[in-house]
């Protein structure tokens, strides 16, 4: 399958990231990673249909992604968010 690459506005909050990663997941499919390459944010989206249910982001502490609500995170990764590094899981 293909995939696409997003760059994300680091400066931005993470309110606003869910928001690209929702829009994006409805039109190109699901989220399949997040990375951080020269300070910047990336995502990678995978071809297909979109996820049922889409993804919800949460900033973790550690990787890997804690189990939550008894479902494992569909991927996970480091994100510039509010202009600081964090460490974000996907949960569907």
């Amino acid at each position: 399958m293909s995939s696409s690459l997003i760059k994300f506005d680091g400066t931005k909050d993470l309110a606003t990231l869910q928001k690209l990663v929702s829009q994006t997941e409805s039109i190109v499919g699901p989220l399949i990673a997040l990375t951080i390459l020269d300070n910047q944010s990336f995502l990678v989206f995978e071809a297909g249909n979109p996820p049922n249910p889409a993804s919800t982001l949460t900033k973790i502490s550690s990787e890997p992604a804690p189990p939550q609500n008894g479902k494992p995170a569909a991927c996970s990764g480091g994100a510039i968010v509010n202009g600081k590094s964090v460490l974000v899981a996907a949960y569907r």
